[in-house]
């Protein structure tokens, strides 16, 4: 038996070893992709929770300050006053703006009457942020000052009662500030809002002559 081949055969043989490699080395894989962002957050739902970490800008001493006076007058002049009340200051956060709102029916400014700020107060829960509120008495003339405030939002809100022996329910006036580095000089009600005047029995007829 001949066990030389012809070089033409090894040749041969050898270039068919190559192709075949060739055929069965795998593609290069392809680049991966990135993956897909993340869905946005869902809309929150249900009241805002309470969080006292939500609080703490509001804690310590800043630059600012809020300087204000009640000027509070009924439609026939009565002018409502503060005397005698304390005025609070309450740090915004989603959990309190959302207790505002339904206490008083806005976020901004309102002036309601004491007794419907109390019935709604139990639909409303327990403030639990009592530890950030802030408060200073109302002076003479119905003034007040917050001094050494950080910056940030707050909701101001005062009470004020009529003249002795008007007989209404006393008001609440809420109004929204924004302290940035500086003192806010407000007036309460803004543009100087009149009080509803509650309707007044008519005087009883004269009598006849006879």
């Amino acid at each position: 038996m001949n066990l030389v081949r012809p070089a033409g055969v090894l040749v041969a043989g050898l270039m068919a070893a190559l192709l075949a490699g060739c055929e069965t080395t795998p593609p290069p894989a392809a680049p991966s992709r990135p993956a897909p962002p993340p869905p946005p957050p869902r809309a929150q739902t249900g009241p805002a929770p309470y969080r006292a970490a939500d609080f703490a800008w509001s804690v310590g001493k800043g630059p600012g300050g809020v300087a204000g006076v009640v000027n509070y007058r009924t439609s026939t002049g009565e002018r409502w006053s503060c005397s005698g009340q304390t005025v609070g200051l309450t740090p915004e956060t989603d959990h309190s703006a959302e207790r505002i709102g339904q206490l008083y029916g806005s976020r901004e400014r309102a002036v309601q009457s004491v007794s419907a700020v109390l019935a709604r107060s139990a639909n409303a829960g327990r403030a639990e942020y009592g530890q950030f509120l802030r408060d200073t008495p109302c002076e003479a003339g119905d003034t007040f000052n917050f001094r050494e405030l950080p910056d940030g939002a707050y909701f101001l809100i005062v009470r004020v009662h009529p003249p002795a022996g008007a007989g209404t329910d006393d008001l609440v006036i809420m109004q929204r500030v924004v302290v940035r580095g500086a003192v806010v000089r407000v007036s309460l009600p803004p543009g100087a809002g009149v009080a509803p005047q509650p309707a007044r029995p008519a005087p009883p007829p004269p009598p006849r002559r006879r």
